[in-house]
């Protein structure tokens, strides 16, 4: 069943791109370009059934995003009802008494308990990083901007807790892989990279030029 989502209003500069995130994958899908609200869409299966990031982007290239959190319809339980089963009396017939045969005492072999190995996890080959909902010619103001709840994300051979000259930035990660380099038009974005915050200059190829630590 899909999940109904109704856009009231936004503050942008219209008409904006209106995407339905999954909230693990990040993978985006287009709902189309919008101009009049209230707007109201369906996300069908299976990006219903978990969390879902509303994004939104305007015409000046400002994005921000919004969590949909999903819960789940509790499955009613069944109790099912016993039917008693009717007791027979047995009838006793009298049997002659017999002397015991002793039998020998049988040795129990002791049980070998199996041991399990634990199956390792899969590390991750990307980190995640926040984005700012502005872009900058200079890195002044780049650090006051406002983040948004969308991420976007760095091969961790590339660069992971720190920014990395050369280093590609990527709008889109699905099954283990990143695509959609994003499109940094030489001008300096706010992103998240370890915890702490910087701003970062990203080319028109989605890689990294230069990029000053926020106080």
């Amino acid at each position: 069943m899909s999940q109904q989502v109704t856009i009231t209003s936004v503050t942008a500069n219209t008409p904006v791109d209106v995407y339905y995130c999954n909230s693990f994958s990040a993978s985006c899908v287009s709902v189309g370009t919008v101009s009049t609200f209230p707007f109201t869409f369906s996300v069908p299966p299976p990006y219903d059934q978990t969390n879902i990031v509303i994004k939104i982007e305007d015409n000046n290239g400002c994005i921000d995003g919004e969590v949909i959190f999903i819960t789940p319809t509790p499955t009613s339980s069944v109790t099912p009802t016993l039917t008693k089963t009717p007791t027979n009396t047995p009838t006793v017939t009298k049997s002659p008494t017999t002397t015991p045969t002793l039998s020998p005492t049988n040795t129990a072999s002791p049980t070998t308990t199996p041991t399990f190995t634990p199956t390792p996890s899969t590390t991750p080959n990307f980190g995640l990083h926040l984005v700012g909902q502005n872009t900058f010619p200079t890195s002044v103001n780049t650090c006051s901007d406002t983040l948004t709840l969308v991420n976007y994300y760095t091969y961790i051979s590339e660069a992971n807790t720190i920014p990395v000259l050369g280093a590609k930035i990527y709008q889109t990660a699905f099954n283990g892989s990143l695509y959609n380099p994003y499109d940094g038009n030489n001008q300096y974005t706010k992103f998240t990279f370890g915890g702490n915050n910087y701003a970062v200059r990203v080319d028109t190829t989605g890689s990294i030029t230069d990029f000053v630590a926020c106080p």
